[in-house]
């Protein structure tokens, strides 16, 4: 793994995306911004952090070849590697998958990630995978949900240090969990998805909130709920959970 550290940048991944478009045989890259200007999240959001107190970075992985169909698992890799990470720091804290890809300390949003993939043929080629964590912040004054490793741990962490140390996880990881079969990795996923077998409230694209009670998700990563009598599958943005 290749490692570039610079000051600042609009966005990690979009950074990366230009440089793999200069050089398509660059080597796996993770590349890490002390401060990301335009950070992206799931929805077209944007991902908001302090300058210098957060680990804001993404990972370039070329020359996958990974089946197409297989998108989910690299997914659901991701999301659980970083789990297992974050649960060697606070080994007394429950870590959540918030679907697709939010990662929650208990209740509260800790981490972010926004894969994006690129196909040749029915492969895909390279996957960028952006990654934000709350770190050393302190204050959430405009987002109640969220928390930070700090105010978890009470400790104040070397970003650079856990950049790497977290890199090198999720690349040990993944590789595992690439080559688990589709099922497991996602009976895993699916042990750690947040609000489980729980009632909970939902909203639709129109407005519409509905109760009903995630069950898992799909062979292909769809979030299954269950309202009533009847079990549906969604994708990203036709379902927001409420919570």
């Amino acid at each position: 793994m290749h490692y570039i550290k610079v000051l600042a940048t609009d966005s990690t991944n979009t950074e990366l995306k230009r440089r793999l478009a200069r050089n398509p045989r660059m080597s796996d890259t993770s590349f890490f911004a002390q401060n990301q200007k335009q950070g992206r999240g799931q929805r077209g959001t944007q991902w908001f952090s302090d300058s210098s107190k957060n680990l804001t970075f993404s990972i370039l992985l070329n020359n996958l070849n990974l089946p197409a169909q297989d998108n989910f698992k690299l997914n659901a890799g991701v999301s659980l590697s970083i789990c297992q990470f974050l649960k060697t720091h606070s080994p007394h804290l429950n870590f959540y998958i918030k679907w697709p890809n939010d990662i929650l300390a208990e209740d509260l949003k800790l981490c972010g990630i926004l894969i994006e993939n690129f196909l040749q043929g029915q492969q895909i080629k390279s996957s960028i995978i952006g990654i934000g964590l709350n770190t050393n912040q302190v204050n959430f004054d405009k987002l109640p949900k969220a928390t930070s490793l700090r105010n978890l741990t009470h400790r104040t962490f070397n970003l650079e240090q856990l950049w790497r140390e977290l890199t090198e996880s999720i690349e040990k990881e993944l590789v595992a969990f690439l080559a688990m079969p589709a099922d497991e990795i996602r009976e895993r996923y699916a042990m750690q998805l947040y609000r489980k077998g729980v009632k909970s409230q939902f909203e639709l694209p129109d407005g519409t909130r509905k109760e009903g009670t995630i069950i898992g998700v799909s062979t292909l990563g769809k979030l299954q709920v269950q309202f009533s009598t009847q079990l549906k599958e969604f994708q990203l943005k036709e379902i927001k959970l409420l919570y």
